[in-house]
Formats: structure tokens, sequence, C-alpha cells
């Protein structure tokens, strides 16, 4: 989403390579305030201006614009009409016609109170009027819905164009360039002279035409150059010379196949891999259910809760095995037991109760602890 208020919405796409603007838009009627219908057409058009350069506008308006007939020609019949006319124009732009082939008016909307005779066109569907041989106007389609024949209908064109994408010159500056003392002061240079745009100007257009001005004067202050080692390569390349074009041809099919073989080798051993793996995991979940079921019912029982806690893809949990000289130590108590006294030795630390460390606290220090409990 590029912009959106409560009447205009506009949206970047894509097809392929090519850059689309999708805008929806809906007018103020004609007996809305001169000012608001003014206020939506300017900014319309701003939107229309502000879109990059390459981005193609499709637009679908309840633009509440009305045309008359004369003598085969549309011509507005309302402001809104007119304002329509003058966009569209402006930014080279063509749009579904208010009128058939016979002089019929399609009806596009039709008013709460009114009859099918009364229905008007106010709906439009925009486009580049380069496009102006490649569209086929379709006009008011019936989807014979629930909603057929209710508040506006649908306004179709089929467009069959082939949109090439111009080649893009390379971007980016010389970032090299840019790090010497001079580069920055030619970048500080560049930052002073950004242009004072008023403050009314849109946040969206503010922020366009700071950075124009900063990667245009960035881009010819600091041009990109090309690789020395893909400059290096090209002189080499003339240097050897083109060479036989057979036996250019053969060298790269011999490549390709290798290519080819390299990757037949590489999935077989991946598929190996994986097939390995998945044979240790349940090897080792095997032995670790079988060390289980032999340390008694309370081990099988942390099995099973590990499983229904973490599902059956979860790694089994390890058991926790300390071997000291006095034996190997297999409950968490005694394993904590053993890593205090092991650590207490390089402290110098001696096993006391908790509320014997604040007495000693109290005494030693001075202190005042609140009252621990035993232990």
């Amino acid at each position: 989403v590029a912009y959106s208020n409560p009447r205009l919405l506009v949206v970047y796409g894509r097809i392929a390579d090519v850059e689309l603007a999708l805008v929806s838009g809906h007018c103020p009627t004609s007996v809305a305030p001169q000012s608001e219908r003014d206020q939506w057409w300017t900014t319309l058009g701003d939107r229309l201006s502000a879109l990059p350069a390459g981005v193609v506008p499709l637009l679908m308006l309840d633009a509440n614009a009305r045309f008359v007939l004369q003598e085969l020609l549309e011509m507005p019949g309302n402001d809104n009409a007119d304002r329509l006319q003058r966009v569209f124009a402006e930014h080279g732009l063509d749009r579904t016609r208010a009128y058939d082939q016979y002089g019929n008016q399609r009806a596009t909307w039709l008013p709460p109170a009114g009859t099918e005779d009364s229905a008007v066109c106010i709906d439009y569907l925009g486009w580049p009027s380069t496009w102006h041989d490649s569209v086929d106007d379709i006009g008011v389609v019936n989807l014979e819905d629930e909603h057929a024949g209710i508040d506006h209908s649908p306004v179709v064109a089929s467009v069959h164009v082939s949109l090439v994408k111009s080649a893009q010159r390379r971007g980016g500056v010389n970032r090299a360039a840019m790090r010497t003392v001079e580069g920055r002061e030619v970048v500080r240079g560049i930052f002073a002279s950004a242009p004072c745009i008023p403050w009314d100007v849109h946040v969206d257009d503010h922020i366009r035409l700071l950075n124009v001005h900063f990667q245009r004067s960035l881009a010819a202050a600091f041009p990109h150059q090309q690789s020395p080692w893909l400059i290096a390569q090209c002189f080499a390349a003339w240097r050897r010379g083109q060479g036989d074009p057979d036996t250019l041809c053969q060298g790269i099919k011999r490549f390709d196949k290798a290519a080819a073989a390299h990757i037949l080798v590489m999935r077989a051993l991946s598929n190996q891999a994986r097939a390995s793996g998945r044979q240790d995991e349940a090897a080792f979940t095997r032995r670790v259910y079988a060390e289980a079921r032999s340390d008694g019912p309370a081990a099988i029982a942390k099995q099973i809760r590990t499983v229904l806690k973490r599902g059956r893809g979860a790694r089994a949990a390890l058991p926790v095995v300390l071997h000291t000289s006095a034996g190997a130590l297999r409950e968490p108590c005694e394993v904590k037991e053993a890593f205090a006294r092991h650590f207490a030795q390089s402290e110098q630390a001696v096993s006391m109760p908790l509320a014997q460390i604040g007495k000693w606290f109290v005494a030693d220090s001075g202190g005042i602890l609140p009252e621990l409990p035993a232990s």
C-alpha cells in the first residue's frame, strides 16, 4: 500500500517484471462542497505524479462524473467529469466510455429510489493512453447475483498488451571514493544543498524529492566503476582468442556431465546420511527405554512423561550419572551435593545451615539480617 485515505487507495503490484499501481477511488458527489471535490481531484493528480518511473497506473474510480453525448463526442456534464477529463489528459490516461456504440448511456449506477431509466454512468476504468489499441472496452456486465440491479454495476475492460521492461543501468555508487577525505566533504555538500521543501507537501512526496536529490547527486559525484577483475578477465579472453567452437562445445558438455554426476553422488550420500541418522536415533531410543525398564517402573514412567509432554519426536532425556571415587551417583540431589563439595574446596568454603550463616554474618560484620529459616 503506497497511499490510503477514506476515499483513495494506491497499491503497488507486479506482473512478471512490470510494476503496476492499482488506484481505487471514490470522488465526492456533485452536491458535496466544491473545496472537498477540488481537494480529492488534487490528491489524485498528486498521487499519479508521485508514481515512480516505469510504474503503470491502472485506475478504478467511482468518479461521480457524468458525461453528455454531443455529436458522438462525450462532453463533461458536471464539474467532476471536467476534472476527470483534465487529470487523465495531464497524465496520459484513457478511460472506459460512458456511452456504447449505439449512443446508449452505460448504466453503472442506479439511484436508490430510481428506476432502470434513471441509471447513469459514473464509474470508470483508466489505463495508459498508449494502450488504446490493446484495450477492449466491454462495458457494464451483469453478474446475475443477489446484488444485481442494486447500487453499482461492474465495468469490465479486457487488456491484451505485451509489456517490455526497459533494461536498467546498473546502479550504485563508488563507496570507496565516498570514504576518502575528499569524498566525505562532497557528501557533506550534497546534504547541505538538499532542497527546502514546504511543510504543506505530503510526507511521501517530501521523501521522494529528497531521495531524488541524494541519488542523482551521489551518482554524479561518485559514479560506479566496473570491477577491475572483470575487466582483466575480458582482456585475458581477448588475448587467448575465442578458440575452436567445436572444442568449446565439447568442453561445456563434459562439464555438464561432470556436474550432473556430482549432483547424483551428493544426492545419494545425503539420502544415506539421513537414513543412517534415523537408524541411530531409533537405536538410541530403544536403548534408553531398555535401560529405563531395567531401572524400574519410576524410570519408565519418567520416559513416558517426556513423550507426553514433548511429543514422540522429542529427544529422550539423558540420565545424569556422575562417576566419583565413591562410585556412580545417579540421584540428582547426590550429584548436586558432589558438585558443591568439589567447588567448595577451591573456594575454601565450609558447609553450614542457612540460619547459622545469618548469625555468622551479624556477629562478624555487625550487619542486620532478617531471620532466616533453619534450612
